[in-house]
């Protein structure tokens, strides 16, 4: 029994250590502080933002790390109709708003604006 728990143990290490890789903490606060990129670049406004993993290079049910991350607001990100919400539409999404690529280009550019690390 003792050595299953020495066995199990070592493996959820693993898990934890795959799991954080690519993680950003820093990044992630700066996206918070950032806010909602659709709407700053449109209304010029601060917006409360949740974190939106681009799908680039990604496979289904898989998530990119933090330095493919955007801020979207709930609108923009999951609670938003068709065509409003990247999650809803994301074809119309993109053809009103941009796609994730250049999203997230604009959000380094704002990055480096304010002397933050992209």
């Amino acid at each position: 029994m003792i050595k299953r728990y020495k066995a199990l143990k070592r493996v959820n290490k693993k898990r934890k250590a795959k799991r954080d890789a690519g993680r950003d903490p820093v990044r992630v606060q700066h996206l918070h502080d950032l806010g909602c990129i659709v709407c700053l670049r449109t209304t010029g406004t601060w917006v409360a933002c949740t974190i939106h993993h681009t799908r680039q290079g990604m496979g289904m049910g898989m998530r990119n790390d933090d330095a493919h991350a955007i801020g979207l607001c709930p609108d923009h990100h999951q609670e938003g109709g068709h065509g409003i919400t990247i999650h809803a539409g994301q074809e119309t999404f993109e053809a009103i708003f941009g796609t994730e690529t250049e999203l997230l280009a604009a959000t380094n550019d704002y990055f480096v604006a304010r002397g933050w690390p992209v």
